[in-house]
This record gives C-alpha cells, structure tokens and sequence, in this order.
C-alpha cells in the first residue's frame, strides 16, 4: 500500500492521531486507577504502593526484552498491536476485580504484555518523522491534548457515574488506535528502513517487498543482520541465531557506554519522582478535600502545560543540550514536590498553580530523553534504545517512587499525605544545583561526573526515611 510521505500527507497525521488516541484513552483510567483502588475498593496506601510498583518492575525486564525482539525480527508494528489489544483487554478485566489478589494478579499480566507498547510506538514514529521531516515533540504534544482533553471530562463523568465510565472510554480509544496503526506501511516500521547513522538520509525502502525477508531489494533486509543476512539461504533456525548474538553485541555497546550510563542513572532519579506523584496526587487531592472533577482539571493543566513545551522542544535542545535541561528539570521536580506542602485542607485548588510546572518536568525531559536515545542507538536497537530509557525512567524510577512512597504513608504514619512529598525531597536541592552547575560546562553527558547524580540521589532516600524527629514533625 502506498501512502504519501510528505508533510501533509497521511504519514504526518498518523503519528499526531496515534498519541492523540493513545494518551486520551489511558486519561480515561490509569490516572484514577489509584484513588479508585483506595476510596472504591478500600486498598491500603501500602497495597495501593505494592500494585503500582508491579507494572515499573515488569518494565523494567519486559520493555527491553519485547523491544530486542521487535528490533531482531522486523515486526514492530505486528508487535505493537499483539501487545496493544492483549494490555488493553487485561486492563479492562480490572473492571471484574474487587480483592488485592485479584487486582496484582491482572497488573502482573498488564505489565508483562504492555510494557514495551510506548517504546515500540515511540520508535516508531521516531522513523516516520525523520521519513517526513518533521520532528518527534511537534507529534507527541498530541498526547497532551489527548490527555488534557479527556482527562477533565472523564474525571467529571465518574464522579457523576461510576469507573465504569473511564473503562468505556478506555476501550473506545485503544480500539480506535488498534485501527490506525494498521493503516501504516510496515515498511517504514521495519528496523532496516532507519536513516543511515552517519549521513542522516532516509533509506530506501521497498514498498512491493514481500516481507519474508529474502528477497533481493533493500527494503527487505533484517534489521539485526542487514542485506546479507536477509539473502542468505542457511536455515531460518540459523539466520536467527545470528541475529540475536548481533542484537545481543549492540545492546552489550548501548549499556556500556559511560555516557549512556550516566543519562540512565539521572533518568532513573527523575522517575522516581515521576512515580511518587503520579500514584498518590489524586490521594493527596482527596485529602485535602478536593474532588474527581479538580483531579481531572488537574490533567488538563499539565497538559496545557506540555504543548507549547513539545512544540518548542526541538529548539530549547539544540540551544542548551540535553546534559543542562535535565540539571534544571531536577530542579523544577524539587519546586514542585515542596509546592504541595504548602496546600492545606480546604485549598485543594491551589493545586492548580503547581501543576504547570509539568511542563517541564515532563514534557521538556521526554523531548530531550528521546531525542538523547535516539541518538544514542547502535544501528537496528532504535526501539530497544528507547525502551531501556522508559525501562529505567518508567521501570526502576517507578519501582522506587511508587513502592517508597506507599511505604513511607504507613512506616511514618503519614495520616497527612500533604507531607509525604515534602519529606521526600528537601535536602536534594543541593546535589541538583551541583549537577546544573557542572552540566552548564560540559554539553556532552559523558563529561557530567555522575557524582552529582549520586549526591541528588542520597540526599533525597536520607530525607525520605528519616521523617522529622517525631509523629508532630510529620503530621498536622
């Protein structure tokens, strides 16, 4: 099938509708998934911590390990949507689950089967910008809308009705997405139609290649094994072998790599803080007396937040580099956990003047994190580059963020959630400006010591379990 590449054809609507339909559907249910496991189904802040940290652990094994796979057999998109409908259908079946058990056991499967959906649709639309000639922030500002849009409407219809409301619209939504991604030429999802890593010039792609990987024209190639691999006539058991000990050998270089190393370790100390707030915000917002409507008002302003910063994206990461927007996201993530400290009881809304700063925190990070592991992929582990990223951000981040601070609620005994997230995070300020500052002097992040990665990481974890020196220097 031949679809136009130019801009205004329908390869540069796509990837705008992809993360319109993806991120709009998951505004549906995911953000509210925590309040509803501890105010619906009366979980404990524990147990709410434990659930939440089931999918970032699956991550972080699942995403590199389906992305590998996607990567080594050219079937991205194919993988894509086995993974999309099989995460989507699990993910409704928590409408059916009402014990802890129940609800772990059906995160267990969500996780395993959807943890590498965004890195492989990431990837994806990574290799049809560069096709176009546009740049990935101007299509993943879509996701905001997506998100903003849906997230107010949605937040006001449970509050009206019931969560089954958000399942719905979950289900419309991934159903709609399912739909267009099979409208996409494959061949452009395919790890050997990358543009070449030195030149920067889109290859050529085949698109009458019978897919079966040998026939002679270029667009058939193996993504792992290249041209030659694909004509060779050994057996399939052997060509496939093959490829996986090549795949293995750049992913061995992507993950040795100091300079890789270093951008993980930071994007690791990020989602935690990512984490922390995105699984216990609605319980803060409950506490302090606000509603589900305020909840999803919440969403829309981060949203609104995010699209000027995604459309803007490119620029700010040519100007500055990668090494000092993440210095200053670090930063903006300390402003931003401290801001909650000062909402009490009764000014719920107040918390709609913090959160535009997730403009930055996440819109500018995910701009520049993958721009950086685009860049940083060894040919054909374009999608693994991009999941090991999500894997440490979403995975390892998330394990810390979310399990931590559904522990600290229980072991300081936080009946004030406000003070969970001023408790984690005041003594960071320190490691954070160290780490601006050396950044600001070396663009690469090969040349950023990780010491001040370190220092931001420490002293955040001491404040975390050190809690004050009694229950009256943590609760109100």
């Amino acid at each position: 099938m031949y679809l136009p590449t130019r801009r205004g054809g329908l390869l540069g609507i796509l990837p705008k509708v992809y993360y319109l339909l993806y991120f709009a559907a998951a505004a549906s249910l995911t953000p509210f998934l925590p309040w509803y496991y501890l105010s619906v189904l009366g979980f404990s802040s524990a147990q709410v911590g434990a659930i939440n940290t089931i999918r970032p652990a699956l991550q972080l094994v699942a995403a590199p390990l389906i992305s590998a796979v996607a990567d080594a057999s050219g079937h991205r998109m194919a993988i894509l949507s086995i993974t999309l409908v099989l995460s989507s259908l699990l993910r409704l079946s928590l409408a059916l689950a009402h014990s802890f058990l129940a609800v772990a056991a059906i995160t267990f499967g969500v996780a395993a089967t959807g943890a590498a959906v965004v890195p492989l649709l990431d990837a994806n639309v990574v290799n049809v910008v560069k096709a176009i000639g546009s740049d990935y922030g101007k299509q993943r500002l879509w996701g905001a809308v997506g998100w903003g849009t849906m997230a107010p409407m949605v937040g006001a219809l449970i509050g009206a009705t019931s969560m089954y409301s958000g399942f719905l619209l979950f289900a419309l939504g991934q159903t709609a997405l399912f739909v267009c991604l099979r409208l996409q030429p494959t061949s452009l999802a395919a790890p050997g139609s990358q543009p070449d890593a030195e030149s920067g010039s889109v290859a050529s792609t085949s698109a009458s290649g019978s897919g079966s990987g040998s026939g002679s024209g270029s667009g058939s190639a193996d993504g792992a094994a290249g041209t030659a691999a694909a004509a060779d006539p050994a057996p399939l058991t052997a060509r496939a072998w093959s490829s996986a000990k090549s795949t293995a050998r750049k992913l061995a270089v992507l993950l040795a790599s100091r300079e890789r190393l270093v951008f993980l370790f930071c994007m690791f100390v990020l989602g935690s803080a990512f984490a922390l707030i995105s699984t216990f915000l609605f319980i803060f917002i409950e506490h302090v007396g606000g509603s589900t409507t305020l909840m999803g008002i919440s969403l829309t302003v981060t949203c609104i937040a995010e699209v000027p910063i995604f459309q803007v994206s490119r620029q700010i990461i040519d100007k500055f580099g990668t090494g000092p927007i993440l210095g200053i996201v670090h930063v903006v993530y300390i402003a931003r956990l401290l801001g909650y400290s000062f909402i009490t009881p009764g000014h719920a809304w107040w918390i709609l003047a913090i959160e535009p700063l997730h403009g930055v925190t996440f819109g500018l990070l995910w701009a520049a994190a993958v721009a950086k592991a685009a860049d940083m992929a060894p040919p054909g582990l374009d999608a693994t580059s991009q999941a090991v990223t999500g894997a440490v951000h979403y995975g390892l981040g998330g394990i810390c963020g979310s399990f931590l601070g559904g522990t600290v609620l229980v072991v300081l005994a936080c009946l004030a959630p406000r003070q969970l997230f001023p408790n984690c995070t005041p003594r960071a300020g320190p490691g954070a400006a160290r780490y601006i500052q050396l950044s600001a002097f070396d663009q690469d992040l090969g040349d950023i010591h990780a010491s001040a990665l370190f220092s931001t990481t420490s002293t955040l974890s001491d404040e975390c379990w050190s809690g004050g020196s009694g229950e009256s220097d943590i609760l109100l």
